[in-house]
């Protein structure tokens, strides 16, 4: 006769050990699988975000082209400013006013940790507002923050120093500010480099071509 013969203290106790064991390693396992995941995937969403807002200021910065308006003297001048810390133009592209030309304003800001920050700020445009004169108020009261943490930002110009020069074909050269206010000329490119993630980015976009004889066109209507 077979008799049934069940499991020892001993046998239960290393059985239970085994199992313990096990479970100790699938939930490391899956605590490091599931943070690993969070980082990568947080890691992308950045990523992706700032691909987006590198389209879109590069769209903007396309968008930009020799608008002429009156100074305080109603004589014609370009409105275009920049330095190495930003710009103010006129776009036909803009984040708030459809297909309006728009003023708008690119610059820096420093962050509390000392990162910095690439900030698009717009002057609403409004059917039946035109901007035609220097001393006319604008109000920068459409905001947003197009990228952050950025190790740096830097905006540089490519072009002549003046219409003198180029009527001369004197060599074009880089510029860390362009003032087409005084210049009567545009820029030809604009660079815009940032430090993104301990990498390097460079933006740069070939600007809408400026004829001189618009100028004279535009003082002799008057």
């Amino acid at each position: 006769m077979v008799r049934n013969r069940g499991f020892s203290l001993v046998e239960l106790l290393v059985a239970l050990a085994i199992m313990s064991f096990t479970l100790i390693i699938m939930t490391q396992g899956y605590s490091f699988f599931m943070q690993r995941w969070g980082n990568e995937l947080g890691n992308f969403d950045a990523s992706a975000k700032n691909t987006k807002s590198l389209i879109m200021a590069k769209r903007l910065i396309e968008g930009i082209y020799p608008f002429i308006i009156r100074d305080e003297e109603n004589n014609p001048i370009i409105f275009f400013e920049g330095d190495d810390e930003g710009l103010v133009a006129v776009s036909t592209r803009s984040l708030f006013s459809g297909g309006l030309p728009t003023i708008f304003r690119l610059s820096i800001n420093q962050a509390e940790d000392f990162s910095y920050q690439l900030i698009y700020e717009e002057h609403p445009a409004k059917v039946g507002e035109a901007f035609t004169h220097l001393s006319q108020r604008r109000t920068f009261s459409k905001k947003v923050v197009l990228i952050e943490q950025l190790d740096y930002v830097q905006f540089s110009y490519f072009g002549f120093e003046n219409i003198d020069e180029k009527n001369n074909v004197s060599p074009k050269r880089w510029w860390t500010s362009f003032n087409a206010l005084n210049r009567n000329i545009m820029p030809e490119r604009l660079s815009v480099k940032l430090g993104l993630s301990g990498k390097e980015q460079n933006l740069q976009v070939k600007l809408t071509e400026f004829d001189s004889r618009v100028m004279v066109q535009f003082s002799e209507s008057f």
